[in-house]
């Protein structure tokens, strides 16, 4: 019996021993093993540099001075955020005083949605839409008092973040965000 067992373990050392290595066992980046889900290059013209972060400011698409103008606030600072990469991510702006804080984040759009379907999802089906503004706009302003508009436009999506009593005035950033956004 003790060369039956033998037998039968040297038969399966052989069989497992010639099995090709499963394609999982490779290590991969992120980026090879997803992509384009996840892939750093999102289409509509963005570039990357090659430590991941993007080359386009975003602190530029609106002024310090004109976010300060539209909240009356004075002396906002305007500071790009880097964010790790989430595949859509393209660049986040904070715009603070020592009592003011808005988020200003782009990030390139689900196109398998309508841009409709897009603001309707990022706002959890309780943002008020705004016409006029972009392809689809909404505000939202939640139960933990931070407010945000999402409005799409082309591949990009703008969302603004930041106080519920500042909210009401979102929309005249995104305004003042959108010729910049669709030169891009």
């Amino acid at each position: 019996m003790s060369r039956a067992v033998f037998g039968l373990f040297v038969l399966l050392i052989v069989v497992t021993g010639c099995a090709k290595a499963p394609v999982a066992d490779t290590v991969v980046g992120i980026e090879e093993s997803v992509a384009p889900l996840l892939s750093p290059h999102p289409s509509g013209g963005i570039v990357y540099l090659d430590d991941g972060t993007n080359a386009m400011e975003v602190c530029g698409l609106v002024s310090s001075e004109r976010v300060g103008d539209i909240f009356g606030v004075f002396g906002v600072e305007a500071g790009e955020i880097t964010l790790p990469d989430n595949g859509n991510h393209v660049g986040t702006c904070d715009y603070t005083t020592g009592t003011f804080t808005l988020r200003l984040s782009l990030h390139a759009r689900d196109i398998t949605l309508t841009a409709a379907e897009f603001v309707k999802g990022a706002t959890y089906g309780k943002g008020q839409p705004i016409d006029g503004l972009g392809e689809a706009a909404a505000l939202v302003k939640f139960d933990d008092g931070v407010g945000r508009l999402v409005m799409v436009q082309d591949e990009l999506t703008l969302v603004l973040a930041g106080a519920n009593e500042n909210a009401d005035d979102f929309a005249e950033v995104a305004k003042e965000a959108l010729p910049r956004l669709a030169s891009l």
